[in-house]
């Protein structure tokens, strides 16, 4: 799911990714994309 979260005047887009996993993953790549793994377990709707 791509999504976006406003911090101050900045727009940050990441696409999130829910999985059977313990903890909270993100990933910064060279290209300014941000990849968010979450987990299934807990899954919690953001908006």
């Amino acid at each position: 799911m791509k999504t976006f979260i406003d911090l101050g005047f900045k727009r940050i887009h990441y696409t999130l990714q829910y999985s059977v996993r313990k903890s909270l993953g993100i990933t910064v790549m060279p290209k300014m994309e941000v990849w968010v793994k979450a987990s299934s377990l807990h899954h919690v709707n953001a908006g």
